[in-house]
């Protein structure tokens, strides 16, 4: 594959690889993409712990069977 990005959670952390054909990218547009997915990331995760998301979801009830 040109790019790849593999995840897995160890010991509470998210780590995740970047793995790319030099042949197609340069290492700095790798690193790049790499800065800007964990900005996003964060982004997510501070919008999720924020006050401004509090609530509930279909998912919160599954016994509910909501969609």
């Amino acid at each position: 594959h040109p790019l790849s990005i593999s995840g897995q959670v160890s010991g509470g952390q998210l780590k995740l690889s970047f793995a790319f054909s030099r042949a197609r990218h340069k290492h700095a547009t790798v690193q790049q993409l790499a800065e800007d997915y964990r900005a996003e990331l964060l982004a997510v995760i501070a919008h999720c712990t924020s006050n401004e998301a509090a609530g509930f979801t279909p998912s919160d009830f599954p016994l509910a069977r909501l969609s």
